[in-house]
């Protein structure tokens, strides 16, 4: 069955502008990831040869490694992802030269040798991964990775995904706020959501990066749905040899979506890689903001559609 929202059932009397050039602006951000991910694939290839590389093959024993073109791409692309490289790196030989079947334990020698292995691989890759420079990792509050891992996307999957529920419910929600109330509540959302996902982390002991729009699409969701709750979303169903347009209230249709994310969440159910924490904690934040902030709007808005 597949079963997908293409449009609220109601008419903008212009253009969201922002929302497309919120949308293009992802876009973008994934087409240069994925130029980044070819380069790194490129160098990995182009490194990982320790047979051949007399350097490289003793930094991979002396660390315990199988000197290997596997176990060298899994090294280097580990010490790629790291915040902090060069203290990734100490840590690293800290606890090889702690393990008791340790061969080798001049520390200095050690640090050297694989600094500057690192540095050898660096060169044919000098900007890094863009992924791990957009992306948020919970282990301190960082508001400008909280918003920039907001636009970086994991596939295109992910991305259209996400912008498809984007465009259905922040074109409207655009007109109902006006251009920069809705870039103030968009910013909020990726700062909200990440905050929560910090917190929740924190208690979890779990540090895992993040990287998606859909905290604030589902924010955005709510939101809309607060301010119209009656409004329908056509969905289209396709089932078998049945083809149908169904309407769902805003209310029914994002209740559903961000209850089933919360059962997921608090059940210990499998997240299937999927940040639920965002995504409940957006939709949460989506109907407070709109409480705190546009009641009089609300109300406006609703003598105005019931009309």
């Amino acid at each position: 069955m597949f079963f997908f929202p293409f449009r609220l059932d109601i008419s903008l009397p212009r253009l969201p502008w922002l929302v497309i050039l919120i949308s293009l602006a992802c876009i973008v951000v994934f087409v240069a990831q994925q130029r980044s991910e070819k380069r790194i694939e490129l160098a990995l290839e182009q490194f990982c040869q320790p047979q051949h590389d007399r350097q490289l093959y003793t930094t991979m024993v002396v660390l315990h490694i199988p000197p290997t073109a596997r176990t060298c791409r899994a090294l280097m692309a580990s010490i790629l992802a790291s915040d902090d490289q060069r203290a990734f790196i100490l840590r690293l030989v800290d606890r090889v030269i702690r393990h008791p079947g340790a061969l080798f334990r001049d520390r200095p020698l050690m640090q050297w040798l694989v600094l500057d292995t690192w540095s050898r691989f660096q060169r044919l890759v000098p900007d890094g991964n863009l992924t791990s420079r957009l992306w948020y990792r919970p282990i301190r509050i960082d508001p400008v990775r909280m918003i920039t891992a907001a636009f970086a996307h994991g596939s295109w999957s992910h991305l259209l995904g996400n912008l498809a529920f984007f465009l259905i419910f922040a074109s409207a929600l655009e007109i109902i706020l006006g251009s920069w109330r809705f870039l103030l509540v968009v910013i909020s959302l990726a700062l909200g959501t990440h905050l929560f996902y910090f917190l929740f982390s924190h208690m979890r002991g779990d540090p895992t990066p993040t990287i998606g729009l859909s905290g604030v699409v589902m924010g955005v969701m709510a939101m809309m749905a607060w301010f119209l709750p009656r409004v329908r979303v056509r969905c289209l169903l396709w089932f078998l040899f049945i083809v149908r347009i169904v309407l769902v209230p805003a209310w029914l249709f994002v209740g559903w979506y961000i209850g089933w994310d919360a059962w997921r969440l608090f059940s210990g159910a499998d997240s299937g890689g999927v940040n639920l924490v965002a995504h409940v904690s957006g939709g949460m934040l989506g109907v407070l903001l709109g409480q705190w902030f546009f009641q009089e709007r609300r109300r406006r808005l609703r003598l105005e559609y019931s009309a």
